[in-house]
């Protein structure tokens, strides 16, 4: 994809150990973090809940993971190590390693990171805090969302890290990102939110927090904690126009709502959950479209379509309805609005 005549891509921040000694890492300066927040503190509380996770993977002789590693509509790379690495030149199948990072979400030793880090993976470590290093084993992986579960094995109970609400944030609010970019082991990084709710995967779940907390290959699936040390997004992704993936100030959290969401019914797999459907095409409200309905803003959506016998066709629903809202709660565009109606209450 392009923007502006140059050519931006979407990076899937983890990245393998080989990559270290390849490029060179260029990292924008970042504004200081305001004295309300306490970021020694929290991070002093949260690392021991916070680990390295190290994936051994099959690479075809293409130099490629299996899968594909191109979006195959846009033709924008999107690949899991971008960076150049001896491995890359063999000519055959070959392991490789890679990196992520994970957060404790229950001192039974269940972790949480994107899925993008153990996809296709032969073998899966985590690397606690205290160098302790030991085996994990992949629990379920969501179909629609970047985000698995991981459970190892230890005779202590775990520290944990807890969910914040991510609805609650306020843009400019400060985050500080956690997590292991370029293999390099725990780092922490501080910033601001720079936006909320952007749509990356067209996914109807897609709830991706916007933040200029520096992100980089191999922060994938590290947390994004508010200043009370709580969970309020899963780094994912990171957008970059550098031939050298890194941060550029453009990095993206999955939403803690969404990610708790899908982490509580992949750790109980037995609530058979499925995403809601209510049958019918919605679309962006724009500023002509706000003055064609008679609208004070442009929140909500415009209904473009009603599948016949579904439940919206049985409401009454029609083209031309706007949505401005549910339960009482306004809905800021048709994204919001699929998210609320796939996520049950």
């Amino acid at each position: 994809m392009t923007y502006c005549d140059r050519a931006v891509r979407i990076a899937i921040p983890f990245v393998t150990v080989a990559a270290l000694l390849a490029i060179g890492v260029r990292t924008p300066a970042m504004a200081a973090s305001p004295a309300a927040c306490d970021v020694s503190g929290i991070v002093a509380r949260s690392l021991p809940a916070i680990v390295n996770i190290t994936v051994v993977k099959v690479i075809t002789g293409n130099g490629e993971e299996d899968g594909p590693g191109v979006d195959a509509d846009t033709k924008a790379p999107v690949s899991n190590g971008t960076a150049a690495s001896a491995s890359t030149q063999s000519t055959g199948p070959h392991f490789e390693t890679f990196v992520g990072s994970g957060s404790i979400i229950n001192s039974a030793g269940i972790i949480i990171t994107n899925k993008h880090v153990i996809k296709d993976a032969a073998v899966i470590k985590v690397t606690f805090h205290n160098r302790t290093e030991v085996p994990a084993q992949l629990i379920a992986a969501a179909n629609l969302i970047d985000l698995a579960v991981l459970k190892v094995n230890v005779p202590e109970p775990l520290p944990t890290l807890s969910f914040g609400n991510s609805d609650a944030l306020q843009v400019g609010q400060s985050v500080i990102a956690v997590g292991n970019p370029l293999g390099l082991g725990t780092s922490v990084s501080v910033g601001v939110v720079s936006a909320r709710g952007r749509d990356l995967m067209r996914s109807p779940f897609d709830d991706y927090i916007q933040t200029d907390a520096t992100i980089n290959p191999g922060n994938s699936g590290g947390p994004l904690l508010d200043c009370a040390g709580r969970i309020v997004g899963i780094d994912t992704a990171l957008l970059s126009n550098s031939t050298v993936l890194g941060s550029i100030g453009l990095g993206f959290a999955l939403s803690s709502n969404i990610a708790q969401f899908a982490a509580e019914r992949l750790v109980a797999p037995g609530n058979n959950y499925a995403p809601n459907w209510v049958g019918f095409h919605l679309q962006n409200m724009t500023a002509r479209l706000a003055a064609v309905f008679g609208r004070p803003n442009m929140s909500g959506a415009i209904v473009t379509g009603v599948e016949a016998g579904s439940p919206a066709a049985a409401a009454g629903m029609q083209a031309g309805d706007v949505i401005a809202g549910a339960d009482g709660q306004e809905l800021a565009n048709a994204g919001a609005i699929m998210r609320f109606v796939v996520t049950p209450g």
